[in-house]
């Protein structure tokens, strides 16, 4: 069996996360997958914790403390540490939500009459617009996943653009301290990080300290 098998088990839960982040079509959805990710990625720490503990080929590891002082300093590393604290220890939300638009044009820039358009998400899930004389229409959308063009349906010939909703990472205070959205990690600046980007940066640091463990082992 894999030593390091429960931490990889747990990331791997965490991969999946990911996913339904990916595949989400309410913020509802994307929310809850968001803070099982970040479950999923302390919880695999602390299972590394625990097997390191007890075994001494890690007794003075130099990537152990690396990894200890990065979760403590990293910008990146410990938003996603303390986001996970807060949502577990505090009523405060994690993130905040920013509605999407769609806008609906006439093809022909003339004014639509008696528009009915049906945008569906799929579950269900299915937005209608109705406007009259007017050449283009916006409304307020809380689904953070673009239809595919052909699903939708309309009684005249328009086109439609959709900014989609999404979750946004803010100012998080954890144990009295506080801790902004990440602008950094490992020493390299980041542009504006929503959840799912910055789940991936994660994933891909924890990965590969387990594979220098696992190194560290075969050694």
């Amino acid at each position: 069996m894999n030593a390091l098998a429960k931490c990889w088990e747990e990331l791997s839960k965490a991969h999946i996360a990911i996913e339904g982040m990916r595949d989400a079509i309410d913020l509802n959805a994307l929310e809850g997958h968001w803070q099982d990710f970040l479950f999923r990625l302390e919880r695999s720490w602390n299972k590394s914790v625990s097997y390191m503990k007890a075994n001494r080929r890690f007794h003075g590891w130099s990537e152990r403390g690396d990894a200890i002082a990065l979760r403590e300093h990293d910008p990146l590393l410990s938003y996603l540490r303390y986001a996970r604290g807060a949502d577990e220890h505090t009523v405060e939300a994690i993130v905040s939500r920013v509605p999407g638009v769609i806008t609906v044009r006439a093809v022909d820039r003339k004014s639509m009459m008696d528009l009915e358009v049906s945008i569906p998400y799929g579950n269900g899930i299915v937005t209608d617009i109705l406007a009259n004389g007017v050449t283009s229409v916006s409304v307020e959308t809380f689904l953070p996943k673009t239809p595919e063009e052909k699903s939708v349906v309309a009684n005249q010939p328009v086109r439609f653009d959709l900014e989609p909703a999404k979750l946004k990472l803010i100012q998080i205070t954890n144990r009295g301290r506080t801790y902004r959205p990440p602008a950094s990690h490992l020493g390299k600046p980041l542009n504006e990080l929503g959840p799912i980007e910055a789940a991936e940066l994660g994933m891909t640091f924890y990965g590969s300290y387990y594979r220098k463990a696992e190194e560290l082992l075969r050694g």
